[in-house]
């Protein structure tokens, strides 16, 4: 399994970004640029209940507290021992998180 796109909107660190992911990726910019808000937003995705979510980010993760977080990552080369790496509340044949 890898990461073959990064899509954040509305993260107060990081402009709305689409990533596409070729063979590696190399994450590079000057201080304060959100080098680590994306990383941690993929740590959180991937690796995270939908608990852990709730009390990791707040209203000040959001560039327009109206307007909702958005973070989606596709995956490519997923295979069924790969299921076993995600929590029960993310369904992997649709791509969905549920609530």
């Amino acid at each position: 399994m890898r990461i073959s796109r990064i899509e954040i909107a509305n993260h107060s660190r990081i402009r709305d970004l689409v990533l596409e992911v070729r063979g590696h990726a190399v994450i590079v910019g000057a201080n304060d640029v959100g080098k680590s808000s994306v990383l941690r937003l993929l740590n959180l995705l991937l690796g995270s209940t939908t608990g852990t979510l709730y009390q990791q980010l707040g209203i000040s993760d959001l560039r327009d507290p109206t307007t909702d977080l958005a973070v989606e990552v596709t995956l490519i080369d997923f295979d069924d021992a790969d299921r076993t790496l995600f929590t029960s509340e993310i369904d992997v044949n649709m791509g969905l998180l549920h609530e």
